[in-house]
């Protein structure tokens, strides 16, 4: 997050924020003026309902009144602009002079089995590799500023703090028409993490500006 140089009163976008995690830690760390959006009302209510500074909004990215940003997220949900080669060409004009983007985008870590794609209802060309990320990404008319993948301790961490936030609401809001399906959704994705996913599927981080070199 920091390598985004986000400063105070700087508007940042997060594009499929989710619960707000990221959103929340950046206008807390860096006291900038955020705006998450997701299509998911449900996300969007519990982001609310944490009460900071950031403005949240259930809209596709598309909709967006069409203004420029300081410094814009996108972690894991390159799938609303439809993959990550759509996510670059939106950012293309959404960010100011200068500005950087940070990305989280999923890549196979080694050749995933046919059981865990027919799980995920995926094909083995849904992610890339980490260097095949970073090579599309430049290729875009970006900058690559850095790059990370995620360690399975991260990994682990990462899926259990979700699956047990999961769980925690369902077991909270027991009449809730959503909370079935919440849980059996999230029975499924762990169950096909703990099987294969660990092992197969990576996430990295990329940090990136527009290659002006490229734009005279």
């Amino acid at each position: 997050m920091d390598k985004l140089t986000i400063k105070k009163g700087n508007l940042l976008l997060d594009i499929g924020c989710g619960f707000g995690a990221w959103t929340n830690l950046a206008a807390e760390l860096y006291g900038c003026k955020g705006t998450g959006i997701d299509h998911n009302p449900e996300a969007i209510k519990r982001a609310k309902a944490k009460g900071t500074s950031v403005k949240y909004h259930v809209v596709n990215a598309n909709e967006l009144d069409p203004i420029q940003y300081d410094g814009i997220l996108c972690i894991g949900s390159t799938h609303a602009l439809g993959g990550l080669e759509g996510t670059l060409e939106f950012c293309r004009t959404r960010l100011k002079p200068g500005a950087k983007l940070l990305i989280g985008e999923g890549f196979w870590a080694k050749k995933p089995e046919a059981a865990y794609l027919e799980k995920l209802g995926g094909s083995d060309d849904q992610f890339s590799t980490h260097a095949e990320n970073a090579l599309r990404i430049t290729n875009a008319g970006y900058r690559l500023w850095y790059s990370s993948a995620s360690s399975q301790d991260d990994w682990d961490e990462y899926e259990g703090r979700y699956r047990y936030s999961i769980v925690e609401w369902c077991e909270n809001n027991p009449s809730d028409p959503e909370a079935s399906d919440y849980l059996a959704r999230s029975d499924s994705w762990y169950d096909a993490y703990l099987r294969w996913g660990r092992e197969t599927l990576g996430f990295g981080f990329y940090v990136a500006s527009l290659d002006t070199s490229q734009l005279k």
